[in-house]
């Protein structure tokens, strides 16, 4: 699935487009964003806003992965800073 990985707590860092396995677990993504946007993992916080719509969902558990919550590809991450 191709989601779009945006840091809203920095509007100076650009948003990345990537391809994930449905399977990626949300402490594998919190992984990969920690490193893409220089944000300690503990301070995270994940949500998805849907494409073409205003839904958020808060990714809260790590353990579930992109499949099981029902992201859809072209979705947006939305990377916070706590």
């Amino acid at each position: 699935m191709s989601l779009t990985l945006q840091c809203v707590s920095d509007s100076s860092k650009k948003p990345v487009s990537k391809k994930f396995p449905g399977s990626l677990a949300v402490s594998k993504l919190k992984l990969i964003c920690s490193k893409l946007f220089g944000i300690a993992i503990g301070s995270l916080a994940l949500s998805v806003q849907y494409p073409d719509c205003d839904y958020v969902l808060k990714l809260e558990n790590d353990n579930d992965n992109l499949q099981y919550m029902g992201i859809p590809t072209g979705s947006t991450v939305l990377v916070d800073e706590l």
